[in-house]
């Protein structure tokens, strides 16, 4: 089985997928602001969601550079009101498994839609939000990133979080084939 995460990584104003290197600019996406608050259950059915647009499809987080497009789709939506910021997230997966129950685990290690907020852009002092199809929480804070030795801060936990994750499949039965799991994340300002 292969294991994948999903990222998807926010700035302040305008807001992008992490899909290509550093080098390029990611591309851009206008988050609506939307009236009412959203039902977080994981259907991404609430009236705010139809006038939020889909994300680009998600590519590897190290660019697209001479790779095949994922076969599977992974994309995402994102709003915001005067008390969260929302992400909803589509992920179209065939074997949907997951393992981890505790939060704080390490959910990046088996399948897992994350968030990195990063209201600065300098790739410094930022959140990590991973969630998986169990929906098990891991919140933590980052003071740089991995690759420059970064520390994580899994005592972090994010006050009024509210999460939601809906399957439409059997998680960890490799008998049938799913058709993947969506994701409702409300992040308190």
């Amino acid at each position: 089985m292969i294991l994948r995460s999903f990222v998807l990584m926010l700035g302040l104003v305008l807001l992008g997928a992490t899909s290509q290197p550093a080098r390029d600019l990611p591309p851009t996406y206008a988050c609506v602001r939307v009236d009412g608050e959203i039902n977080i259950d994981g259907t991404l059915d609430d009236a705010a969601w139809k006038g939020a647009t889909w994300t680009e499809d998600f590519i590897d987080i190290v660019g697209s550079s001479g790779k095949q497009p994922p076969t599977l789709r992974t994309r995402a939506k994102l709003a915001w009101d005067d008390q969260n910021f929302y992400v909803a997230a589509e992920l179209n997966e065939q074997r949907i498994a997951a393992t981890i129950q505790e939060r704080d685990e390490q959910l990046y290690r088996e399948q897992a839609f994350e968030v990195f907020i990063d209201p600065d852009g300098d790739t410094r002092d930022y959140l990590e939000l991973q969630i998986n199809p169990l929906s098990t929480i891991c919140d933590l804070s980052m003071d740089k990133p991995y690759r420059e030795k970064g520390k994580a801060n899994v005592r972090f936990d994010l006050a009024g979080l509210r999460s939601a994750v809906r399957v439409n499949g059997t998680v960890n039965d490799p008998a049938d084939v799913d058709e993947g799991w969506t994701v409702e994340l409300a992040i308190p300002w």
